[in-house]
């Protein structure tokens, strides 16, 4: 039984690493075809923006940490989510959302933009990735690595798509910053069905 349990979670932990290495090299694939397909300028402002996206990061991670932890802490059965997590994330990424779009107009003068389109296509990327994080950290304490993992290199693929379609169409920041989002949305939709919608 011992040895079962450690076989298992060895499997999850190489699952969660090899998921966790990909992510990151689209991620770095996704930086290099943005850095291809700007001026210096453009990428300068468009770096800047994507930047202030890892604030997003830092709820998302909590709330994936969080909810992790008290699914498995509670012992939650299978098919069963914390409601209230994913309420908390809907509450804290529109937050961060609306905030982001109400200070559009000092970051387009701030970055430099040419509109303040992109700071507000900032903010809607912003409520889909910190639910994305909270539906993650459901997979995650339920020990669903697989799902999780899935996840994880499906969000990658999304933000890294939406790359590849402002490369091949030329987009400007304002299209980038729409792309990704949209991709984001993706991601968290595709996310949702894996953690089981009725579950929350």
């Amino acid at each position: 039984m011992r040895q079962t349990g450690r076989s298992s979670l060895a499997r999850g932990g190489l699952l969660l690493v090899a998921a966790s290495v990909l992510a990151n090299a689209l991620g770095y694939g996704l930086t290099v075809l943005l850095t291809r397909s700007f001026s210096p300028a453009d990428y300068g402002a468009l770096g800047a923006l994507l930047g202030a996206a890892l604030i997003g990061g830092i709820p998302a991670g909590g709330m994936q940490y969080v909810l992790a932890r008290r699914t498995a802490a509670y012992r939650l059965a299978a098919g069963t989510n914390e409601r209230s997590g994913l309420l908390l994330a809907l509450a804290v990424g529109g937050g961060l959302g609306g905030l982001t779009v109400l200070l559009s107009p000092a970051a387009k003068a701030f970055f430099h933009l040419d509109s303040v389109w992109p700071a507000v296509w900032l903010g809607a990327m912003l409520v889909p990735f910190v639910v994305t994080g909270a539906l993650l950290g459901g997979l995650l304490g339920h020990e669903q690595y697989g799902r999780f993992a899935v996840g994880q290199v499906a969000a990658a693929v999304a933000r890294f798509l939406a790359g590849v379609v402002t490369a091949a169409l030329g987009l400007s920041v304002a299209g980038a910053m729409a792309a990704l989002a949209v991709g984001t949305l993706l991601a968290a939709v595709l996310v949702w069905q894996l953690s089981g919608p009725a579950s929350w």
